[in-house]
């Protein structure tokens, strides 16, 4: 895709939280610094893309580190889209009904709904031309 081509990038990153996607039970299983690395290329062609002015909307969600605890992307990626030329805009929570909680193995499940919270992140790319070497010096 050429440079300053792209008005909006609408996406959800996987969360490398150990999901099957299609044939591979290991795509969403990596080791934290691969994901992280795999993230931030991704998220660097995005930005590469993105027109002036032009708006990444990134879903995201917590990931896995290493120890096996959760990390939320948006903590995780932040800094790192701002060393990118991406000015924070806003951020967006939302609840939604996710199934039925369920008791111990071989019970029926509780009558009630549980709920999960998912968060956007609003990114504005205010730099012409973004390059690794001008990366978080001021746009002029």
């Amino acid at each position: 895709m050429p440079d300053d081509s792209v008005q909006l990038h609408l996406t959800s990153i996987p969360y490398n939280v150990g999901k099957s996607y299609g044939d591979s039970d290991t795509i969403d299983r990596r080791r934290h610094h691969f994901y992280l690395g795999f993230m931030l290329q991704t998220l660097s062609e995005m930005t590469r893309t993105l027109a002036p002015g032009g708006v990444l909307f990134l879903q995201v969600g917590s990931t896995r580190i290493d120890d096996g605890g959760l990390m939320p992307l948006d903590c995780v990626l932040l800094e790192h889209l701002r060393a990118m030329g991406l000015t924070y805009q806003n951020r967006v929570v939302w609840t939604i009904l996710h199934g039925l909680t369920p008791r111990a193995p071989g019970r029926t499940p509780r009558s009630r709904a549980d709920t999960q919270q998912r968060r956007a992140g609003a990114l504005q790319r205010q730099c012409r031309a973004y390059s690794p070497k001008t990366a978080g010096q001021a746009c002029l």
